[in-house]
Parts: structure tokens; sequence; C-alpha cells
């Protein structure tokens, strides 16, 4: 009987490990993804899981409206919105030049194309 007490205590501790550094931390991602999308509007920039940065033009209740390009507007699914994009990296990306966002902290300099170094 001892013998199965062990193999039985081995399993729960294996179970709760699992949970602990697997299930836990997803749940506390999906939780903070919520409510980063539920505080979206319109005019945000957010990026979508396979790298799609646009500004949000309509909010619906299963969607957005984005615009990745003048005139260009997608609709995605909120289950693909990874995060809001700030200003500062959306110049980093060079997107804020599409996206009409005003330059800042001289990121201007960004968006300029390099001279070709001969």
């Amino acid at each position: 009987m001892d013998g199965m007490a062990e193999v039985y205590m081995s399993g729960v501790l294996i179970a709760f490990l699992f949970f602990i550094f697997l299930i836990l931390p997803m749940m506390v991602e999906n939780r903070k993804r919520k409510r980063i999308i539920a505080k979206l509007a319109v005019g945000d920039l957010v990026v979508a899981y396979g790298g799609l940065i646009g500004k949000v033009v309509g909010v619906y209740e299963k969607g957005l409206l984005t615009e990745v390009a003048p005139g260009v507007r997608v609709i995605l699914a909120t289950s693909l919105v990874m995060r809001r994009v700030t200003p500062q990296e959306a110049q980093l990306t060079g997107a804020a030049a599409y996206l009409g966002v005003t330059p800042v902290l001289g990121s201007s300099d960004l968006l300029k194309e390099q001279p070709a170094q001969k």
C-alpha cells in the first residue's frame, strides 16, 4: 500500500507543477489580453498575431475594423489581436508612414531612406 501512495502523490505533484508552470501563466496572459481588447477604441494601433499592424477604425462585439494602409481596411477577429502598439513602436516598425502617426522623439529619421553606401 505504501508504494501506491508514493505513485499517487507523484502524480498529484506532477499535475500541480504542470498547472503552476503551464496553465496558470496562460490564464494570466489571457486575462491581460482580454482587458487590453476591452479597452480598445477607435484610433488605437494594434498588432495581430500574424504581425499585421493597423489603426482601429471600428470596434464590434467579435471583431475590429482596422486600416492597415490608406484606404485598405481589414476585419480582425478579436481573438487575433495580440496587443496595442505604442506610437514609438509604430515608428520603429515603419508602420507610422502608412498609419498617419505623428513622429515622436525625432524618430521621423527612421522613416527616411538611407543613402546607399559606396
